[in-house]
C-alpha cells in the first residue's frame, strides 16, 4: 500500500483512506505505523465515524452491499440501516452510492449482453483457445427494460359484448340477496335501469 500522506485524498483507496484518516490523528504518535511499532497493534487508534461512512460510500459504490460494506468498515449493518433512518444527509450520500452502483451493474449487464466475455478452453488440462460468449438472457431483460413497447410480451384479451348486459344490483345493506330474491318475484321490489338510476 502507497504512503497516503503522498497521495491527494482524491486519488486514495478506501483502504489508504482510512489509514490516512488514522494518521491524521492528533495524539503522541501520528504515524500508524510508528506507533503500531512502539504499542503493538492495539495503538491503531479506531477511525472515525466520518472515515466509515466514506468507505461504506466509497464501497457501495464500487458494487458491495450495503452488509458487506458495513462489515468493511468494522461496524455491523444495523447501525448504518439505522444512520439511514436518523441521517438525512447519510441518507442522501447512500442513496446516490447505490444509484452509482445500480449504473455499475447496469453496465456491467450491458457489457455481458452486448460485448460479451472470452471463455478459456481447455484440452487435456492445456489452455487452447477462448471463446466469445454472450448472454441471451441478459439481452432480452435489456431490451424489455429499454423498449419495453417492441419487446413485451404480447398477451392482450379481447372481449366483445353484444346484446343485453345483465342488470346490476344494489342491495340495502339490511337485506339479504335471498331476501331481495324472494320480494323480487312476489314483485315488491322493481327493477332499476341504469338510466332510471342517473336521474
Amino acid at each position: 500500500m502507497a504512503d497516503p500522506t503522498l497521495i491527494p485524498d482524491w486519488l486514495l483507496t478506501p483502504a489508504e483512506r482510512l489509514v490516512s484518516e488514522a494518521g491524521q490523528l492528533e495524539g503522541p504518535v501520528t504515524d500508524p505505523q510508528a506507533a503500531r511499532d512502539l504499542y503493538g497493534d492495539y495503538a491503531r487508534p479506531a477511525p472515525s465515524r466520518e472515515a466509515r461512512i466514506r468507505l461504506i460510500l466509497d464501497l457501495v459504490a464500487e458494487g458491495h452491499s450495503v452488509a458487506a460494506a458495513a462489515r468493511a468498515a468494522g461496524i455491523a449493518p444495523s447501525t448504518v440501516y439505522a444512520w439511514r433512518r436518523t441521517d438525512e444527509a447519510f441518507a442522501a450520500a447512500l442513496e446516490g452510492a447505490e444509484a452509482l452502483r445500480a449504473d455499475l451493474i447496469e453496465g456491467e449487464a450491458i457489457r455481458r449482453a452486448v460485448h460479451g466475455w472470452d471463455e478459456p478452453v481447455y484440452h487435456r488440462g492445456e489452455l487452447v483457445g477462448y471463446v466469445r460468449r454472450y448472454s441471451d438472457s441478459l439481452l432480452d431483460r435489456l431490451l424489455r427494460g429499454y423498449l419495453p413497447e417492441r419487446y413485451r410480451d404480447r398477451a392482450s384479451v379481447e372481449q366483445h359484448v353484444t346484446g343485453d348486459l345483465p342488470p346490476t344490483i344494489v342491495l340495502p345493506a339490511e337485506m339479504s340477496v335471498d331476501e331481495w330474491r324472494a320480494r323480487y318475484v312476489e314483485g315488491e321490489c322493481e327493477r332499476i335501469d341504469d338510466d332510471d338510476a342517473d336521474a
